[in-house]
């Protein structure tokens, strides 16, 4: 069955216990950066018809790219990310964001998938080969459907020195799409992110009557 509305957002982590994702309106400000980077990619497709052969011979850039985003105070929240296209068409059919985008400072994926997709079963995803993992799919909306996840050190640092990540998705006719990221060149891409930020501290309560020093 084929998503109709917006589920409510969920909580997952990838290698640790569970804990608290990214606000949903960073998740909405991811997904309009997906609208913007399909535009993007759309615009780029055009005038690359116009490249002659010679041009189109070179060498593929990095698969991992830098963008960055304001959050609601006003700050920058940067990550990498890699998109994949499906040819004939040249099709988004995947788009993978990783940064330091959690209020604690940890890494967080997130997933895009085309709008349509089923929400059941989710995502699964594979690592060259190993146990599938399940990641369920959170948010739909003009961009895409969401799926993220906190990942700890571990975890992460299988993803910077792995080869393939599989994702695993249903298309609308519930046949299954297996999508590939290559995370080649991935851990000097969040090296220039810069060094994680440190976890925000708590305001500390204001002293009620019952904790002022007695006179």
């Amino acid at each position: 069955m084929t998503n109709k509305e917006d589920p409510a957002p969920a909580t997952a982590s990838i290698g640790g216990s569970r804990t608290p994702l990214i606000v949903i309106g960073l998740l909405l400000l991811l997904g309009l950066l997906t609208v913007g980077g399909i535009m993007l990619y759309q615009h780029h497709k055009a005038n690359s018809a116009k490249s002659t052969a010679a041009e189109a011979q070179k060498p593929a850039g990095p698969p991992w790219a830098k963008n960055c985003a304001k959050d609601a105070n006003g700050g920058d929240v940067c990550y990498v990310e890699q998109f994949a296209i499906a040819n004939p068409g040249n099709a988004i059919v995947l788009h993978v964001q990783i940064g330091y985008m959690s209020a604690d400072g940890k890494p967080v994926l997130v997933i895009t998938v085309p709008l349509g997709t089923p929400v059941q079963p989710g995502l699964q995803l594979t690592l060259d080969g190993a146990k599938p993992i399940a990641l369920p799919l959170t948010l739909c909306q003009q961009g895409g459907c969401i799926a993220s996840a906190n990942l700890d050190q571990d975890v992460l640092k299988q993803f910077t020195t792995g080869k393939v990540l599989m994702v695993r998705y249903a298309k609308p006719d519930k046949t299954p799409m297996d999508v590939p990221v290559q995370l080649g060149g991935l851990a000097p891409a969040l090296q220039s992110l810069g060094p994680p930020p440190a976890p925000k501290q708590a305001d500390k309560p204001a002293d009620t009557p019952a904790d002022q020093p007695k006179k």
